[in-house]
């Protein structure tokens, strides 16, 4: 229970981060701004991660404030961990019993509709 809490957390966090760059890519901006405003931005999530991890129950995430941090390795964290929450959700719906889950997917893609997924992937208030 205390690493899904954790990966909870992390979930949030690689959210948060990736939703920061993308703002600041969307910026018309020169290149060159570019490449040092994602440098600090890097830095300033290393910090962010620091005091992230500081709430984390388990050992279970590498310490990022030794890892270079870059686009790459964010979107391979976000690939695994992004909105986990709703997973969550949809977990708890389902009584906390995976094998419903996977059922559940597996009749939504026999289906060939994400429909009845919808409302556990959409963000609230779109």
């Amino acid at each position: 229970m205390e690493e899904q809490e954790d990966d909870l957390l992390f979930s949030r966090w690689v959210g948060r981060a990736c939703e920061r760059l993308s703002d600041f890519y969307r910026q018309e901006i020169p290149t060159e701004q570019k490449r040092k405003g994602r440098e600090e931005i890097f830095r300033s999530l290393k910090e962010d991660f620091r005091k992230t991890r500081s709430l984390f129950k388990t050992d279970c995430y590498p310490d990022l404030e030794k890892m270079e941090l870059n686009n790459a390795v964010l979107l391979a964290f976000r690939r695994y961990f992004e909105k986990l929450d709703r997973f969550e959700a949809l977990y708890k719906e389902l009584g906390q019993d995976l094998r419903r889950v996977i059922d559940y997917f597996q009749d939504l893609r026999a289906k060939g509709t994400d429909a009845d997924w919808a409302p556990w992937i959409k963000e609230e208030g779109s």
